[in-house]
């Protein structure tokens, strides 16, 4: 068995500047970053892609009770690193819809595909707690309509390349 537990510390004013630019003023809001603690190893994504950090435990930078986000699973951190690597969110979008039909993307967890309001740690927190088997939930940050709910949208790589839209696989329970 394996503890997790979801950290969260206030991003600074030259991580909002990074993260998002300037759009939004984002400076008015109190935003934070996101990271996921399983066993000793520190889990977070930021605009430089995923990052692992091995035997770190609770690093102190984080406060590790804000959310009580915790508890254990089966799933090692190993486990979880390939599923970071193989699985990818599945999004619609109907304003791209030229021909009537729902059009999806998908992303991973790499820096390319970071987005500070739409793809962040939030996210990225939300989708462990999903492939390590949690049912627990953190409210995330969007700011756009374009965002779809984490229910089931999570495709392995091989799908992702068939582009088969109905079929979910290696982290759903």
């Amino acid at each position: 068995m394996y503890r997790y537990r979801v950290g969260i510390r206030p991003l600074s004013t030259y991580e909002k500047s990074i993260f998002f630019g300037t759009k939004i003023g984002c400076n008015k809001f109190d935003l934070k970053h996101y990271c996921i603690l399983l066993d000793d190893d520190l889990f977070e994504y930021g605009p430089d892609g995923y990052k692992r950090r091995r035997c770190v435990g609770q690093d102190s930078e984080f406060d590790w009770n804000e959310k009580d986000i915790s508890g254990t699973t089966n799933v090692s951190p190993n486990e979880l690193e390939e599923k970071i690597k193989s699985c990818y969110q599945k999004y619609s979008d109907f304003d791209l819809d030229v021909d009537g039909l729902e059009h999806y993307y998908y992303k991973g967890w790499t820096a390319k595909e970071y987005n500070g309001t739409t793809h962040n740690c939030q996210h990225f927190v939300q989708f462990c707690l999903h492939c390590i088997g949690s049912s627990q939930s953190i409210d995330t940050f969007s700011c756009s309509s374009k965002w779809n709910s984490f229910d089931e949208h999570w495709v392995s790589s091989s799908n992702r390349k068939n582009n088969n839209a109905g079929e979910f696989g290696c982290c759903v329970f």
